[in-house]
């Protein structure tokens, strides 16, 4: 059975954008036949607040949007994020970082933050003496390519370069919580997700998390990237654009689909039986077991 999860973050209420993100997935799971699964990544215990996430649950039910059981929220003290981290850290496949955010950061010719391994070669005499000296600290997964080829189901093979992701990246943060990607990895494996939907923007992301699911063992799922909703200025919407609201934005999501619908001809229906009809013209789509013990 295919599965598929749309996971939001309670950081505020949802965007035309997230909205946008929410459709194209329900709408990519009944062409698939999947199962879909709403999941609450709520790992930032200062930004995620209840509310938000009561905010997001009302846009949902408001858009029509159908689940499979009861709403998955991931929380920060979940021991399996512990587990995996000790996992990495016995195979020495992560190390400690004593760097600042300014500290060992170089900036690509585009802007982009890279980390420039400052603690990648400290030896572990050095490096457990310094924690044992309460030195704050974050872990680091090492990237040991240069590159990957991320097969996208909608943009075709990209080559992602190590340094677009940030090089060596953060898995456990110095606040003693996990960092995103090891926890939405280890939630995917846990969750058995088959296909992973995803604005155009988090391909780089996306070729990382595939170094972690190959060294959890994992079956690896299919990636699907699509272009970003924006506004008239070609500004991805966010949450801190006020005026980036589902409801003023409908028009332009219905629009964003539709085209979608066209580019991939994938055959249509109504997203539920009590759908209002305005959504049913919302009509879109586009076209491994971990050897790391979860329980």
């Amino acid at each position: 059975m295919e599965r598929l999860r749309y996971a939001p973050s309670p950081t505020g209420p949802l965007h035309s954008g997230n909205l946008s993100t929410a459709l194209f997935t329900c709408l990519r799971a009944k062409t698939l036949d999947a199962e879909l699964y709403l999941r609450m990544d709520s790992l930032d215990p200062v930004r995620c607040k209840k509310d938000h996430e009561e905010s997001i649950l009302r846009t949902l039910r408001w858009a029509h949007l159908k689940f499979e059981g009861q709403t998955v929220y991931q929380r920060p003290d979940d021991p399996r994020f512990k587990k995996a981290f000790y996992y990495l850290r016995d195979r020495e496949l992560v190390y400690p970082c004593f760097c600042s955010r300014k500290q060992g950061i170089v900036r690509t010719e585009l802007g982009n933050p890279v980390y420039k391994g400052t603690c990648r070669h400290l030896s572990p005499q050095t490096a457990q003496s310094q924690i044992a000296a309460g030195q704050p600290h974050c872990w680091r997964f090492r990237v040991e390519v240069n590159d990957i080829t991320l097969r996208d189901l909608a943009a075709g093979p990209k080559l992602i370069r190590s340094e677009d992701w940030g090089g060596d990246f953060v898995i456990w943060r110095r606040d003693g919580f996990p960092a995103y990607p090891l926890a939405t990895v280890v939630d995917d494996m846990s969750m058995k997700i088959t296909e992973i939907n995803r604005g155009m923007d988090l391909l780089a992301p996306s070729a990382a998390q595939t170094l972690l699911f190959h060294a959890f063992g994992a079956n690896i799922p299919r990636f699907l990237h699509f272009p970003l909703l924006t506004d008239e200025h070609g500004d991805k919407l966010s949450k801190r654009k006020k005026e980036s609201t589902p409801e003023r934005f409908f028009s332009s999501i219905r629009e964003f689909h539709a085209f979608w619908s066209r580019t991939f001809k994938f055959p249509m229906d109504e997203i539920s039986s009590e759908t209002p009809d305005e959504m049913a013209l919302l009509k879109a789509a586009c076209r491994q077991n971990a050897s790391f013990d979860l329980a």
